[in-house]
């Protein structure tokens, strides 16, 4: 079962030039994006410098995975010459966003948007999608790529993984112009799409004929709203919610190994966008307020002492929704928390 760690083993000795761009150069790129760099400056930085700085260094679960890959690529003839510059990684109580761009190649870019991390706002701004657009962090991408493109930036690829996948979709949402028509693929990996109006709108239908939408077998977040039905499925060496994860995605060569939606990823996509088609935003927003203010009056402020908490519980003192809607979170919550 070949990943993306195979991919470079084969591909590390060949340059952009020998072998072009492709899929699998995708998700190291969106990979990268969690590199934990807020303590780096980042222009034009090389692999190799940035490797020195961080090599030894422990870090939450979330950015393993992209010191892992790092290790594997910075002294490769492919990546080594890469350019990072224009890292940004913004928390605070409006918004949690993060994005990099990476230059390769002869004249190429590629602007990567980092998915949730841990903080219980970035998953409150995910809840916020289900009934608001845009929310802070899609105007923060939007801004973003228009700001961060160069007039040398021949072609620009723009991908994120999970939120940042959908963060990718809102930021050439609205672009247009020169930027629009050098941009050649956008990359949404297993990310969140929008509200359906979004998704009717002629700039959804433009940006459609460049988009690239991977959601795994069992998907939990790639399923999630309104997107485009052109996307791909696929097998990853992993079980369940942990499919998630891009470096378990299997691939042959530079291809992603293409599978089939699992039901039980099929049943939570219609369940869930069948409750949100048949709630007014004022609903939904009613519920996600109710719930993170549960949430924050136990003191928690990283997603991942969620589990210390006992959600049936909770959930049973709030009187403000009602049981569907209770019983919907608490599956949904069940599923992300794992």
């Amino acid at each position: 079962m070949e990943t993306v760690y195979d991919y470079i083993k084969y591909y590390k000795n060949l340059s952009f030039e020998e072998s072009s761009f492709n899929d699998m150069d995708n998700i190291v790129f969106c990979t990268l994006s969690y590199l934990p760099l807020d303590n780096i400056i980042i222009e034009n930085t090389t692999l190799d410098i940035i490797f020195s700085k961080i090599k030894d260094s422990i870090y939450k679960s979330i950015e393993q995975n992209a010191q892992k890959l790092l290790k594997e690529i910075y002294n490769t003839k492919r990546y080594k010459d890469i350019k990072l510059s224009n890292y940004i990684n913004i928390v605070d109580k409006q918004t949690q966003f993060s994005a990099l761009t990476i230059r390769f190649g002869k004249g190429n870019c590629f602007v990567a948007y980092r998915g949730t991390d841990t903080s219980i706002i970035g998953w409150k701004e995910d809840f916020e999608l289900a009934y608001t657009y845009p929310v802070p962090a899609q105007e923060l991408a939007h801004k973003y790529l228009k700001e961060t493109v160069k007039f040398t930036d021949k072609t620009i690829y723009v991908g994120g993984h999970s939120k940042g996948g959908n963060l990718a979709m809102a930021a050439v949402l609205e672009i247009e112009g020169n930027i629009f028509k050098k941009i050649k693929t956008i990359y949404n990996n297993d990310g969140p799409g929008f509200l359906e109006k979004e998704c009717q709108t002629k700039q959804f239908k433009k940006m459609e004929s460049k988009l690239k939408i991977f959601i795994p077998e069992e998907s939990i977040v790639g399923i999630l709203l309104e997107n485009s039905p052109n996307y791909t499925v696929i097998k990853s060496k992993a079980i369940g919610v942990k499919q998630h994860d891009l470096t378990t995605w299997l691939c042959f060569g530079p291809f992603l190994k293409q599978g089939k939606l699992s039901i039980s990823s099929k049943e939570l996509k219609t369940k869930i966008n069948s409750w949100l088609q048949n709630s007014d935003n004022n609903k939904k927003q009613k519920i996600v307020e109710t719930l993170f203010k549960v949430i924050q009056s136990t003191g928690v402020s990283d997603f991942k002492e969620l589990k210390t908490l006992n959600f049936k519980k909770l959930l049973s003192e709030v009187t403000e929704i009602d049981k569907s809607a209770k019983k919907l979170l608490l599956n949904t919550l069940t599923s992300f928390i794992k």
